[in-house]
């Protein structure tokens, strides 16, 4: 598909950031640690918390939740659920970890239904796609398998229509890390991949911390915002494969302080998702403290944004989370028109972190001293 090149302005003077002001509602019984939450057309939402390996059915008018489906190996259960994504017509859709083959449909009245297949047909060749995020009509999207490769640094995004049976490409996003410590990682140019990076990569033993990639979101429409950080723009990718390369914006360079080190090592040692087996050949699903061994360097710098940054509201605006100098700052959001440009940003509660959309309605996990999760309804920011 051809490339635009859009001569588009950056943003007037950054107009201070706005607030989402005060909850419309909040749920007194809390999570653990929540991946997604789903808003129905009557206000009632699902709520998927994958640490406590369950899903609800979450009346916030009321107060009053119920359990989907149950823990097992039967129909209409789950043993690891890991996300959450919209189906049309008040259908939903989980992704659990054991088993990999199908989603696990969640009806519009609640209830825990049948799988949907997540494989697709192309050249003759049967493929499973990992989906990432799904559209209003239904169509599931993931990155292309290993072996689809480009140039070795940058990876095809796919379509898959349930009607069809049939993925196609759509687009390709950069599949090495941009990291101050590994600058020869990066490829991440807009939409067109760089050439194979030169020179041998350098291993230091140890994770690289504060690494991003080039990352996506599909809006319910079908469009695809593909984000990179090096520079710090925007490409649209339209459903009919159309691309429109929005201007560079600002991202001034963040130096790495030891706070933000702290900050980094904490959410290292959370509780990860894990598989292993009984020793009779049945696997045991759990959360179990991760392990992962303290840098042996440090970068210099941050990136723009970080890891699971981006996402599409309702109203088909973009929201890019932000990396900040103050390493205990509120989330904050930079909201991103249809041409790339910054439109406004947004700076969430303190301890709190972004989870869903609705209607018009934004919402939150409110976190307390004990790392307990409340989740929480506001009104979506216009933008203007």
């Amino acid at each position: 598909a051809a490339i635009l090149l859009l001569l588009v302005p950056a943003a007037p003077a950054q107009t201070p950031p706005r607030t989402l002001g005060r909850p419309t509602a909040e749920l007194a019984e809390p999570f653990t640690r929540v991946a997604g939450v789903r808003e129905l057309r009557d206000g009632r939402v699902i709520v998927l918390d994958a640490q406590d390996q369950s899903i609800h059915l979450v009346d916030l008018r009321s107060g009053a939740t119920a359990p989907i489906g149950r823990q097992g190996d039967g129909p209409g259960e789950f043993r690891l659920p890991l996300y959450l994504y919209s189906l049309p017509g008040d259908s939903s859709a989980v992704f659990d970890m054991v088993r990999p083959n199908g989603l696990l449909v969640i009806t519009p009245d609640g209830k825990a239904g049948g799988i949907r297949p997540i494989t697709g047909a192309e050249g003759g060749l049967v493929t499973r796609v990992n989906v990432d995020a799904t559209d209003g009509v239904g169509r599931s999207y993931g990155k292309a398998n290993i072996g689809r490769t480009l140039s070795g640094d940058s990876i095809e995004i796919v379509r898959l229509d349930p009607r069809s049976g049939r993925w196609e490409k759509v687009g390709m996003v950069c599949n090495k890390g941009i990291s101050d410590l590994h600058p020869e990682w990066g490829c991440g140019r807009g939409a067109v991949p760089a050439a194979q990076p030169a020179g041998p990569v350098r291993m230091t033993g140890g994770p690289t911390p504060f690494i991003t990639t080039d990352q996506w979101a599909v809006a319910s429409d079908g469009r695809i915002a593909v984000v990179s950080a090096d520079p710090y723009r925007v490409t649209m990718i339209s459903p009919n494969g159309a691309h429109q390369v929005g201007p560079v914006l600002p991202a001034p360079p963040i130096r790495l302080t030891e706070a933000h080190k702290a900050v980094w090592l904490v959410d290292s040692r959370k509780p990860v998702a894990t598989i292993s087996s009984n020793g009779s050949g049945q696997s045991v699903t759990s959360y179990r403290p991760s392990r992962l061994p303290e840098p042996t360097e440090w970068p210099n710098r941050l990136p723009a944004f970080l890891m699971k940054a981006v996402t599409f509201s309702t109203d088909g605006t973009l929201w890019v989370q932000r990396t900040t100098a103050d390493a205990t700052a509120p989330p904050t959001y930079d909201l991103i028109g249809p041409v790339g440009t910054v439109l406004s940003r947004v700076v969430l509660p303190a301890r709190t972190r972004l989870v869903g959309f609705g209607t018009a309605t934004v919402y939150l996990m409110r976190i307390d001293e004990d790392d307990l999760e409340y989740l929480q309804r506001y009104a979506l920011p216009t933008v203007r």
